[in-house]
């Protein structure tokens, strides 16, 4: 009878506080498997194959996050253009020319991939936290930086946030036809930004993006000097801010404005907590970004308003490859691609989980402009 009493006693004890787990330690082993899964062919404004394999790599990924348990949705967007048709109409000479049938229509319906995790705090309006890559490649180019990195990376988020809850919602986006004009960022921000600020002030907001984070090519490095250019744009001879670049493209960037630096700067220094070893090079001391800071999905978000930062390997300004038939995933550096997925991963869950600014003992700190 007592060893029932216990056992009763032991059930009726309330469950224990789920842990959550650790970081799920992201290798490059698992990087490299991940990209090579991908379609090299994936560009809007290619041959008809590119076409279907931009379409393939929708399907792809939708696939890869079932696969996993998770609920991914899609948003459609309806985008034509004179350069889509022309693009169309070539192939279809082509294939007419050597006996196919050239009847390829021209496609008016794209899509972006989206996957939610909710977070923990309640209340209204959520608060969202929004980490994107894009998975269109330019034509000819296999993509594997620009952006396979990108989007691989964004996938081993979506393992880890799979099994570790945090404060605020954090959405994954993959936006498709960032390389023709960035489709499919502008379509979802003009979709959503109702959302974000109703017209009718008595309405309050569905949602708050607290901040964006563009994942913009991560896996190309360098320790040659001189291997690294300046993105800075340069009045004569001399730059428009005095702001030293790094010359050994041996880092990792974070391009934003001065307005978001609690972002960039909360990010960066999360990032090197995680990974101690890990160079991050901040630019945000500038109030409006120059051209070449808003060359990813980011910048729409920044149009609206919206915090939100570029982490990138400067593409152009380091990369040989970058838009060539060279950008091949045997150009990588998988082990230093590794780290910075383990520390965007970090940073992103310390974002995800800090609290609001007025329920803390003191607001964040800006911190100093310049490189940190």
């Amino acid at each position: 009878m007592l060893w029932m009493l216990g056992v009763l006693c032991l059930l009726s004890q309330p469950e224990p506080a789920r842990i959550a787990p650790p970081l799920r330690e992201t290798d490059e082993q698992r990087l490299m498997r991940r990209l090579a899964e991908l379609p090299t062919q994936r560009a809007a404004l290619g041959s008809r194959a590119e076409r279907a394999g931009l379409r393939k790599t929708e399907d792809h990924l939708l696939a890869d996050l079932r696969a996993r348990g998770l609920s991914p949705r899609t948003e459609e967007f309806g985008w034509t253009s004179p350069a889509l048709t022309r693009a169309v109409g070539r192939s279809n000479e082509e294939e007419k020319a050597s006996g196919g049938p050239g009847d390829e229509p021209v496609p008016t319906e794209f899509r972006n991939v989206i996957l939610d995790f909710p977070g923990t705090a309640a209340g209204s309006p959520r608060e969202v936290l929004v980490v994107a890559a894009h998975f269109d490649a330019v034509p000819g180019s296999p993509g594997a930086d620009d952006n396979g990195t990108g989007v691989v990376s964004l996938l081993e988020l979506a393992d880890v946030l799979a099994s570790r809850r945090v404060r605020r919602d954090v959405r994954l986006i993959f936006f498709n036809l960032e390389e023709v004009g960035l489709i499919g960022s502008r379509e979802y921000v003009k979709a959503h930004r109702e959302a974000w600020s109703p017209k009718d002030k008595a309405t309050p907001p569905a949602e708050r993006i607290v901040g964006m984070i563009s994942l913009e090519m991560l896996g190309y490095y360098s320790d040659e000097p001189n291997s690294q250019r300046s993105p800075i744009p340069k009045v004569g001879d001399k730059p428009i801010v005095d702001f030293e670049v790094p010359t050994t493209g041996d880092f990792i960037g974070l391009a934003g404005i001065s307005k978001f630096r609690s972002l960039s700067g909360g990010l960066a220094d999360a990032m090197r907590r995680a990974e101690p070893g890990l160079r991050v090079v901040v630019a945000d001391f500038l109030p409006i970004a120059p051209p070449d800071f808003l060359r990813s999905d980011h910048a729409p978000f920044l149009s609206a308003g919206i915090p939100a930062v570029m982490l990138t390997d400067t593409a152009n300004f380091r990369n040989p490859h970058y838009h060539t038939p060279g950008d091949k995933a045997e150009t990588l550096d998988p082990e230093r691609w590794a780290r910075v997925t383990r520390a965007m991963i970090a940073g992103v869950i310390e974002l995800a989980d800090a609290k609001p600014p007025d329920t803390e003992e003191e607001k964040p700190d800006a911190g100093p402009g310049g490189a940190r």
